[in-house]
């Protein structure tokens, strides 16, 4: 995509700047074709906010999500723009 990930220089970079006490301020977090929590950031953010909840998009489930969690199976790049034209028309 072009794109640099944020954990590309730095793998802690979501724990440096962001405080726990903002992690209770988050209702959800949307992760995109993501297979796994290498940084154990979304494990940070479950275990200061439980009731937090996660959103992935994905080829197949990761193994991040727990009951209390989302998935949507198929293309990124299809359910994204699908989301757009639905959030645009409301």
């Amino acid at each position: 995509s072009g794109i640099d990930p944020l954990n590309h220089s730095m793998p802690d970079w979501l724990k440096f700047h962001v405080h726990t006490d903002d992690l209770h301020k988050l209702d959800a977090i949307i992760t995109v074709g993501l297979a796994s929590d290498e940084s154990g950031f979304l494990g940070w953010y479950k275990k200061y906010n439980p009731c937090g909840i996660i959103i992935a998009i994905n080829l197949c489930q990761p193994n991040y999500l727990d009951v209390n969690d989302y998935v949507l199976i198929g293309d990124a790049q299809t359910i994204l723009s699908d989301l757009w034209k639905n959030l645009k028309n409301l």
